[in-house]
C-alpha cells in the first residue's frame, strides 16, 4: 500500500510540474508580447514628436514669417523680384491634331405613333383547301403536283407548315396510291416531299 501511495503522489508531482512549466511559459510570452508593444508605442511617440517638431513648429520662434512679413511691407521703397531664365518650349515630334468631336452614337427615332396597315383577312385553311381543289381539278398526278401549285400563293417562310396542310387535304380530297419505298422529291431548292401518286379523276376515298 505505501509503494502504491508513493507511485501516485510521484505522478502527481510530474503533472503538477508539468502545470507549473505551462504557466511559466504563458506569462513568459505575455512579458514578450508586452514589451513588443511598448517599445512599438514608444517608437510610434517619438515618430509623433519629430512630425511635430520638424514640419509643425517649423519655425518656432517666428523668425522666418516675420522676416517675410517685413520685406512684404517694405516692397514700396526696396522692391524684390523673381528672375527666371527664358526656355524655349518642348519640341513635339508629332504633329498637332485638333480633337474630333464624335457625335453620340443614337438610334434613328421613328414614329411609334403611326396607323396600323390595314390588310384583308384570309382564312389560311380555306384557302389551301380551295387551292387543292384546283389543283386535283386541273389534273394533277401526284402530291408534288399539288403542292408545288400551292405553295406560290402563300409567304416563304410558311411553306414547311403549308406543305404539311397540303398533304392533309389531298389525303382528305383523294385516295392516294403509293408504292412501298416513297421517293422524296424536291419541290423547292430547300424543300422535300415524300411523293404520292394520285389518281388521274379525283374522287374521294
Amino acid at each position: 500500500i505505501q509503494a502504491l501511495a508513493g507511485e501516485a503522489e510521484h505522478l502527481e508531482a510530474e503533472e503538477a510540474e508539468e502545470a507549473v512549466q505551462r504557466v511559466i511559459e504563458h506569462v513568459d510570452r505575455i512579458a514578450a508580447w508586452g514589451g513588443a508593444r511598448q517599445r512599438a508605442w514608444s517608437e510610434y511617440y517619438q515618430y509623433v514628436h519629430r512630425y511635430l517638431r520638424d514640419v509643425v513648429r517649423l519655425d518656432p520662434d517666428r523668425a522666418l514669417s516675420q522676416r517675410l512679413r517685413d520685406q512684404i511691407a517694405g516692397w514700396a521703397s526696396t522692391p524684390f523680384h523673381l528672375i527666371v531664365a527664358a526656355a524655349p518650349s518642348i519640341r513635339l515630334l508629332r504633329p498637332l491634331e485638333s480633337r474630333v468631336e464624335r457625335p453620340p452614337v443614337t438610334r434613328p427615332r421613328r414614329d411609334r405613333e403611326a396607323a396600323p396597315d390595314l390588310v384583308e383577312p384570309r382564312d389560311v385553311g380555306l384557302a389551301i383547301e380551295a387551292l387543292v381543289a384546283e389543283a386535283l381539278a386541273a389534273g394533277a398526278t401526284s402530291l408534288i403536283d399539288v403542292t408545288a401549285w400551292v405553295l406560290p400563293n402563300f409567304p416563304a417562310d410558311s411553306h414547311y407548315a403549308i406543305t404539311g396542310r397540303v398533304a392533309d387535304e389531298v389525303a382528305r380530297m383523294s385516295r392516294a396510291r403509293s408504292a412501298h419505298e416513297r421517293p422524296w422529291r424536291p419541290v423547292e431548292p430547300r424543300l422535300e416531299v415524300e411523293d404520292w401518286d394520285l389518281p388521274t379523276e379525283g374522287a374521294p376515298p
